[in-house]
């Protein structure tokens, strides 16, 4: 520092004027000692901007000694990483994510079509619901293919998730695998009375269009036309539906056997009992309550049947149910029902359709194999928690 600037110092400090207060009021120091207090800063100010250099030289130089240690330790945390995204829905979250992102598109011009400018291309005409859907649909086919079925001798040991299993595997080996299982089909209608297109029912006497309806939906699970039920309990009650009708347009009728025919008038009540206790087991008294929903609907389909009489509406119904089990035929007759000659467009259609049906006769024990592999104890744990904490507060 020279001593020019030392005196120019020591020159502004002689032109200032003293202060009414302490933090106005300028020390007298000598230029030398001005000159060291400054010089002395201006080392410290140098030594702290080097500090974290050298402290990085030297973090750098113990760390290229101990580098093979450090390398081991990135390659088990990396292979961890690996491990846990080498699960099944990480890998699907991945595929998903390679399908929609558009890396060409800059995101901060168009985020939109950086993040799904590529799902039309890879997903023409297809949501990612759909999509999503579609992957589900083929994983819980898999596992269902992989459950153990008993043999014919032990059909009666069969669990809920082993029946769901054969049900969902027989119909989508319809198309998957091209086994023909027309006959068997046309062997289960018959046993129901039907047997079109013969006349719709087999010509028996004893046969009736009502006793048809109720087994579609007790025995083969399949309804058509109508819904009918029992529902036991403390107040036994026969319901009547819309196939597949959650949630009724109209308010359900409270009515009884003795009063159905007001709304089935081309049916006698002593018709309704009959197809009642066979093949609801109900061996109360000759009246019982029945719950009608959707009623307007109930009146039209009786209404018709009055309309074409027993005959022709059961060949109409022998009709309904053969196109009813189509998808449990043969694949050339699933096809030729089809809007598309693609083969893998049917098998995905077809599959949709299996899995409703089976979803709807069997609920969770369809999608069991797949959850109980899919879903961890830890998550089980916590929704087993949460209901804990649900029912405690109802």
């Amino acid at each position: 520092m020279s001593q020019g600037s030392c005196r120019d110092d020591d020159d502004d400090r002689l032109r200032r004027r003293d202060g009414t207060t302490s933090l106005l009021r300028v020390v007298q120091r000598s230029p030398a000692r001005t000159c060291l207090v400054f010089t002395s800063v201006l080392t410290f100010v140098v030594v702290a901007m080097l500090a974290p250099s050298l402290a990085l030289f030297f973090r750098n130089a113990s760390k290229k000694s101990d580098d093979s240690g450090h390398l081991q330790e990135v390659r088990e945390t990396s292979s961890t990483q690996v491990d846990f995204c080498g699960k099944e829905a990480c890998r699907r979250m991945s595929s998903l994510l390679k399908d929609s992102l558009d890396v060409r598109r800059d995101p901060c011009e168009d985020f939109y079509e950086y993040v799904c400018g590529s799902w039309p291309t890879k997903h023409p005409g297809r949501s990612v619901t759909q999509v999503l859907a579609s992957a589900f649909r083929n994983n819980v086919t898999r596992r269902a293919r992989d459950v153990r079925i008993p043999y014919a001798s032990e059909v009666r040991k069969q669990t809920s998730v082993q029946k769901a299993a054969r049900h969902l595997v027989a119909c989508d080996d319809i198309v998957a695998e091209g086994q023909d299982q027309s006959a068997y089909v046309g062997e289960v209608l018959a046993e129901g009375g039907v047997t079109w297109p013969d006349n719709g029912v087999d010509g028996n006497t004893s046969s009736d269009v009502l006793d048809s309806m109720i087994y579609m939906t007790k025995v083969v699970k399949i309804p058509v036309l109508l819904e009918v039920t029992l529902e036991s309990g403390s107040n036994e009650r026969v319901i009547i539906r819309r196939p597949e009708n959650v949630a009724s347009k109209d308010a359900a009728v409270f009515t009884s056997l003795a009063k159905i025919q007001s709304i089935s008038p081309g049916i006698t009540n002593e018709r309704w009992l009959k197809a009642f206790r066979s093949f609801l087991n109900i061996s109360g008294p000759n009246d019982v309550l029945v719950v009608i929903h959707d009623h307007r609907y109930s009146r039209a389909v009786f209404g018709l049947h009055k309309e074409l009489g027993d005959n022709n509406f059961a060949e109409l119904y022998g009709w309904l149910c053969a196109q009813a089990l189509v998808p449990f035929t043969r694949r050339s007759i699933i096809a030729e029902a089809a809007s598309t000659d693609s083969r893998g467009t049917i098998l995905e259609t077809h599959r949709a359709w299996c899995f409703t049906n089976s979803d709807h006769v069997f609920h969770y024990a369809l999608e069991y194999p797949y959850l109980s592999d899919v879903v961890t104890a830890r998550m089980r744990n916590d929704v087993g928690k949460l209901m804990q904490s649900i029912s405690r507060s109802l």
